[in-house]
């Protein structure tokens, strides 16, 4: 992988600013402009450093969020674990985006390996999405047909 220059990681930081500032303003006004905005200035900066792992998670949330684009949002929760493994609020955000896009298995794993980190941001909202996929999961298990021999 190149090496990203001063400059560049510089620029980067000013576009992500500049897309937390849309997003801010996206929510309070309601303006879906504001969102692409920030969108664009997301891709800015992870055009500008390809590491930048916020930039990838602040558009992750924004494209299951506000876009009802889970797989988009998946693609970005996905790129910021390959650069911080682990990371907890990816792994909280990515759980949201699979149960968006019906993967509830994958959902669970995530939320299970949210908890285990120790993080106590959504920890109440994780224990409590994880016992509702579980119970879902359990349903579905125990209400699919026997399959014939």
């Amino acid at each position: 992988m190149t090496t990203v220059s001063f400059l560049d990681r510089l620029r980067a930081l000013y576009f992500w600013w500049r897309g937390k500032v849309d997003r801010h303003y996206g929510l309070m006004t309601a303006d879906p402009a504001r969102f692409e905005a920030a969108i664009n200035n997301y891709s800015k900066a992870i055009d500008l450093n390809p590491r930048f792992s916020p930039a990838y998670l602040e558009r992750g949330v924004l494209y299951s969020r506000e876009f009802d684009e889970a797989e988009q949002g998946l693609r970005d929760f996905n790129q910021v674990l390959v650069l911080r493994p682990g990371l907890p609020e990816a792994l909280f955000c990515r759980a949201l985006a699979y149960v968006d896009s019906g993967q509830y298995q994958a959902a669970s794993d995530d939320l299970q390996a949210y908890l285990e980190t120790g993080d106590r941001a959504w920890r109440n909202d994780a224990s409590r999405q994880l016992g509702f996929i579980n119970d879902l999961l359990d349903e579905l298990e125990h209400s699919s047909l026997p399959q014939e021999g």
